[in-house]
């Protein structure tokens, strides 16, 4: 297998991050690992997830909390299920009974300049990018959790990052392959950024 070697080409958002720290974590297991079958253990995290994501824009800088939590119900003793207090964020899906729950919360403060970038558009970015930037942290903090616990790691999904390219021009119209005196405005492609981060 060959190695490749390359070298980013570094673009500064103009966007800043400040500081990012965890908020809230809640863990409770409902079942001891030792006590639970190979099939139960390993199935502890394919359940769903719920994520919430809020934040506020006051001057130039921006403060955002992100929460991630799984949707297991807890299993009552005459075999019911008790209803997850995630269930509401779980786009109406019925949780299923797990050996455990967890919700992990963190805050991120973001600074900005007002003459690179509007307060309106950090605020859309507030509400539709930054989790982006703050999820491998609650990735990390999930991981550890469920692994000191006794349970198997379990990863917060990857997401698939919004992506730009340049709007398509014919050759001959401003911005054009045959403009050579201003580059072309890049583009948000249809359906990326507009979307708010889902997981699986």
């Amino acid at each position: 297998m060959a190695e490749i070697t390359t070298t980013p080409k570094w673009n500064l958002h103009p966007i800043r991050l400040q500081f990012l720290h965890l908020r809230k974590l809640r863990f409770e297991a409902y079942e001891i690992p030792e006590r639970m079958t190979p099939e139960g253990i390993q199935s502890a995290g394919a359940g769903m997830w719920s994520v919430n994501v809020r934040g506020s824009v006051q001057g130039n800088a921006a403060v955002v909390v992100a929460s991630v939590g799984c949707c297991f119900a807890r299993p009552e003793a005459e075999g019911k299920a008790q209803e997850s207090p995630d269930k509401a964020q779980c786009d109406a899906q019925q949780p299923r009974v797990g050996p455990y729950s967890f919700e992990v919360e963190a805050v991120a403060g973001f600074a900005f300049d007002p003459k690179e970038i509007s307060p309106e558009e950090v605020d859309r970015w507030c509400k539709k990018g930054s989790f982006y930037i703050i999820s491998p942290y609650l990735r990390h903090v999930i991981a550890e959790v469920t692994r000191d616990s006794g349970f198997p790691e379990v990863y917060l999904p990857l997401l698939e990052v919004p992506t730009f390219v340049p709007p398509m021009k014919k050759p001959e119209e401003p911005g054009g392959a045959l403009d050579s005196t201003k580059s072309p405005k890049p583009a948000v492609r249809p359906g990326k950024t507009d979307d708010p981060p889902r997981l699986p």
